[in-house]
């Protein structure tokens, strides 16, 4: 994701969630950055227009 999203400004998080603190307003872009880099989104949230937060089904 750095590289797609040009961006470190992300935490996984100890779920295997992943918390974004960029591309706040760009919900395509994050979505297609997720899964061009092979993750399926289960659930991806605007959380008070800080954050985004991607969850992923487990493997």
């Amino acid at each position: 994701m750095e590289n797609t999203l040009a961006t470190n400004d992300f935490e996984v998080m100890p779920d295997g969630s992943i918390k974004l603190y960029a591309y706040l307003e760009d919900v395509v872009t994050v979505s297609r950055a997720l899964t061009n880099n092979g993750l399926v989104i289960q659930h991806l949230s605007q959380n008070g227009g800080t954050v985004w937060k991607a969850i992923f089904p487990c493997l």
